[in-house]
C-alpha cells in the first residue's frame, strides 16, 4: 500500500502532469508503465489523490477489487475538465466533486460503498436550507426539502443512466415514462406497461 501523495511525487513529477492524458490505476498484478502521456500503475494507493495538476487528462481508471479496495478518502479531479471517460470501481472514497466536464460521455462508478457526489448545485442547496432553518420559516423549509429530494434523485439517476449500456438505458427511459403515466392517469393501459417494463428487469 502506497500514500498517494508519495506516489505522485515519486512517480509524476509536478512539471510532467499536465501532458498525462491516460491515467490507469489497478490493484492487481501488472507491469507498471509511465509513458510521455499515459500511465498505468499496479497497486494500492491510500488516502487523498489530488489530480488537479493533470489538466489534459481525458481517461481516468482507478480499479480495485472485493479483495483489493483502493483505499481512496479523496479524489481530486474539477480541474480535469478534458476528462471524457471516468471509471472508479472497488474503492473507500468516500466523496467526489466532478465539477464541469463538458466533455464526458462515459462514467462508471461500481461497488464504491461509501461513495457521496458533492457538486457545487448540492453545496447550494445546502446553504439555502441552512438560511431556511436560521430563519426558522416552516413552510419554506418543507418545499426546499421537496426540492431537494427530487434534485437529488434526478442527479443520482443521470449517474446511474450513465453507467448502464445502450439497452438498460432504453429499458430504464421506458419504465420511468411509464411510472409518470401511472401516477399522472392511472389508467390500466399504464399499469400494464409499468408491469411489462418491471418484467422485462426480472
Amino acid at each position: 500500500m502506497v500514500n498517494t501523495n508519495k506516489w505522485l511525487n515519486d512517480k509524476i513529477p509536478a512539471d510532467k502532469r499536465k501532458q498525462i492524458t491516460n491515467l490507469k490505476i489497478y490493484s492487481s498484478n501488472g507491469h507498471n508503465l509511465f509513458g510521455k502521456t499515459s500511465i498505468e500503475y499496479y497497486g494500492i494507493l491510500e488516502g487523498e489523490l489530488d489530480l488537479n495538476e493533470f489538466v489534459s487528462l481525458q481517461y481516468l481508471h482507478i480499479t480495485g477489487s472485493e479483495k483489493q479496495q483502493q483505499k481512496l478518502t479523496s479524489l481530486k479531479v474539477d480541474k480535469c475538465t478534458k476528462l471524457t471517460e471516468i471509471m472508479i470501481n472497488y474503492t473507500t472514497l468516500g466523496y467526489l466533486y466532478l465539477g464541469n466536464k463538458p466533455d464526458l460521455v462515459s462514467a462508471n462508478f461500481k461497488r464504491n460503498i461509501k461513495l457521496n457526489f458533492c457538486d457545487n448545485e448540492l453545496k447550494d442547496q445546502v446553504g439555502k436550507l441552512t438560511t431556511l432553518i436560521l430563519t426558522k420559516d416552516v413552510g419554506d423549509l418543507k418545499l426546499e426539502t421537496k426540492k431537494i429530494k427530487e434534485k437529488s434523485l434526478e442527479y443520482q439517476l443521470d449517474v446511474t443512466r450513465n453507467c448502464l449500456d445502450k439497452g438498460n438505458q432504453l429499458w430504464l427511459e421506458s419504465l420511468q415514462d411509464a411510472q409518470e403515466e401511472v401516477l399522472r392517469s392511472n389508467s390500466a393501459y399504464a399499469r400494464k406497461q409499468l408491469e411489462r417494463c418491471k418484467d422485462g428487469a426480472n
